[in-house]
């Protein structure tokens, strides 16, 4: 299991993928496991959603960014309203593409598989589907998270799904918040 960490760290509306692990991840499976050492950060990437409205695929190309994860479903029926656009667009570039489920507490862990299975079709460029895993709502850190047996049941169901439909291993996208609470909460998140 992969664990993904968030940072704003590019002007406005995106968002980073910088945490050590995520990166290491990414260098292994694009540059097929050569890592510098002197530079252990050489590839950058941003995750997007319909909050960042429309994109120019090709400046955020040219803010040197390698690669993409985009918002395509979050529970069992949302799709993202700008899913299908940016994952028409972003071919338009030399940037790799990935595709990111928000996950949910209060649907079905199969019929959360399903829906982003229908909606991004397996190409053969695609970086790894991603889950996306984060404390909201009436889940926010304060003590009242998910039981730790339905966390772990319906993020195992939805990771083993789209791996057997995908053929590689999903990653999971998460927050060091949430990290920090996991610890607190006895390591919700570990399998």
């Amino acid at each position: 299991i992969y664990t993904l960490s968030l940072h704003d760290a590019l002007p406005i509306y995106y968002r980073v993928i910088a945490g050590a692990y995520c990166t290491w991840y990414l260098i292994q499976y694009i540059e097929g496991n050569r890592v510098d050492p002197d530079n252990p950060y050489p590839i950058r990437g941003v995750d997007v959603s319909s909050y960042q409205g429309d994109i120019d695929w090709k400046t955020v190309e040219n803010q040197d960014m390698k690669f993409a994860f985009i918002k395509a479903t979050e529970g069992s029926s949302h799709v993202d309203e700008k899913f299908e656009m940016n994952w028409k667009n972003i071919r338009k570039t030399d940037m790799r593409a990935g595709a990111y489920h928000f996950m949910s507490y209060d649907s079905p862990a199969k019929s959360q598989a399903e829906n982003f299975i229908s909606h991004v079709d397996k190409t053969d460029d695609m970086l790894p589907p991603v889950v996306d895993v984060e404390f909201y709502g009436k889940y926010i850190p304060d003590g009242r998270h998910p039981p730790k047996h339905k966390l772990r049941g319906i993020l195992s169901a939805i990771l083993d799904r789209l791996e057997k439909e995908y053929g590689i291993k999903p990653i999971i996208y998460t927050t060091l918040d949430n990290r920090s609470e996991e610890r607190r909460v006895g390591k919700e998140c570990r399998s």
